[in-house]
């Protein structure tokens, strides 16, 4: 872990070995010391590994655009080791190691049905275990569906034009502009042109359809959107139904709507169901800094069905009454 803050080197070095001669390979460190960080003070660790010179120089790349050519789809399996994920420091960018960027562009270069999973990677690229832990497998001979928990885009993140901060006194700081507009939140409010796979996206190999929305109040508290659904596509497959909501009428200061509801179905060909979410009110409030108490805002607002973020299907006006209370 120390090598992701910079305090632990990993120096590279060649030795001819000789077969059936042993060898003592002894190991110098120094702990590390002022480094800024109270984990690593003091404490070495050393992680040592071995490597072929036929396989270190072996053109890798060039195999595997060598076997892409001949074969109908590739899969490429990238993404980070263990030494490479943290939840202790932000990535210094959205490259993958050991130039896997360039792994994809070559292969996709010569064959133009290329799958790729990306395996422990803890940024803006999502990775196959997100979503679900089934294997990959089941996915690719159309088992099931999965959709995607984060929104992909670079250029238009919400914290795209604040990171990585100004350096003030010597530190780094990062001014969180975005405020509650981030992920879907944020893109709600921009051009989706550049936003080919928002939140909640997903693929499946059959089609449903939507029919009519219906709420019904179950309590003063609670509410309850039913909506049926058919399986009009070829085969038996999985969907996810979401639930937006926000203010008919816009503010700058809220969300245009936020996820309040998701559930997952399984239907098979021809096969139609009803799909009911439960609500609470209080997946309407917001957190008012000022009075330091929730609000829910008295109003009309838009209860939405959303195949994605971005694919809104169908909405129903609903009235809410106006409430708050403090933490």
């Amino acid at each position: 872990m120390g090598s992701l803050f910079n305090a632990a080197p990993e120096p590279e070095f060649q030795f001819g070995f000789t077969a059936g001669q042993k060898c003592r390979i002894r190991i110098c460190t120094d702990p590390p010391i002022n480094i800024g960080l109270q984990i690593l003070e003091g404490r070495s660790g050393v992680r040592l590994g071995f490597s072929p010179q036929s396989v270190h120089d072996a053109g890798l790349i060039s195999e595997a655009v060598q076997v892409a050519v001949n074969a109908d789809y590739a899969i490429i399996f990238t993404g980070h080791d263990p030494q490479w994920e943290t939840e202790g420091q932000d990535q210094a960018s959205f490259h993958l190691p050991h130039d896997q960027d360039g792994l994809i562009s070559a292969v996709a270069a010569v064959d133009k049905n290329v799958i790729v999973a990306w395996y422990r990677h803890g940024s803006l690229v999502t990775n196959v275990e997100i979503p679900s832990q089934i294997s990959l497998q089941e996915r690719l001979i159309r088992r099931v569906t999965c959709h995607l928990p984060i929104t992909y885009s670079v250029e238009d993140a919400p914290a795209h034009g604040n990171f990585p901060g100004e350096v003030k006194d010597g530190r780094l700081e990062v001014a969180y502009t975005e405020d509650i507009f981030v992920g879907y939140r944020h893109y709600d409010r921009i051009s989706r042109d550049n936003d080919n796979f928002p939140f909640g996206y997903g693929l499946s190999y059959t089609e449903f359809e939507y029919g009519d929305m219906e709420i019904q109040h179950i309590s003063a508290s609670t509410f309850s959107v039913k909506v049926s659904v058919s399986n009009v596509g070829p085969m038996a497959g999985a969907g996810l139904i979401q639930l937006y909501a926000g203010k008919s009428e816009l503010s700058v200061n809220h969300p245009i709507k936020t996820l309040v509801g998701f559930k997952k179905m399984e239907l098979n060909t021809g096969q139609r169901d009803t799909v009911e979410i439960v609500v609470s009110i209080t997946d309407l409030a917001h957190f008012d800094e000022k009075n330091k108490n929730w609000v829910i805002e008295g109003g009309e607002y838009d209860i939405s069905l959303g195949a994605s973020a971005a694919d809104i299907v169908k909405s129903v006006r609903l009235s809410v009454p106006g409430s708050s209370w403090s933490v």
